[in-house]
């Protein structure tokens, strides 16, 4: 009974540090968004859309490696990659981020 009681406790309580970081966030071309204080951010994925149902995944060199607590992560209002969707005037960025605590 205590090694079933010990087992069920040492479970739940590493479930709680299993938390995925993982999020998506959509941003407008040509916004800048603050990274909290408390983590750093990892941008693995990144997509433009202009709403349609079409996204096109474009290269992580348009952004840092990883950006620190407090810094700015600029969106360019243009890339080349801009010129293959049909509605320009509306362009989002659909963004993969790994929050990691520092």
């Amino acid at each position: 009974m205590r090694f079933t009681l010990g087992y069920i406790f040492l479970f739940f309580s590493l479930q709680a540090f299993c938390q995925d970081t993982t999020f998506v966030k959509n941003f407008y071309s040509g916004s800048v968004v603050n990274v909290p204080d408390s983590s750093n951010w990892k941008i693995e994925k990144a997509y433009i859309s202009s709403g349609d149902g079409y996204n096109i995944q474009i290269s992580l060199k348009t952004f840092k490696e990883e950006y620190l607590p407090k810094e700015k992560i600029s969106f360019p209002y243009y890339i080349a990659e801009m010129e293959l969707l049909t509605d320009r005037s509306s362009v989002s960025y659909i963004v993969t981020i790994r929050s990691t605590r520092k």
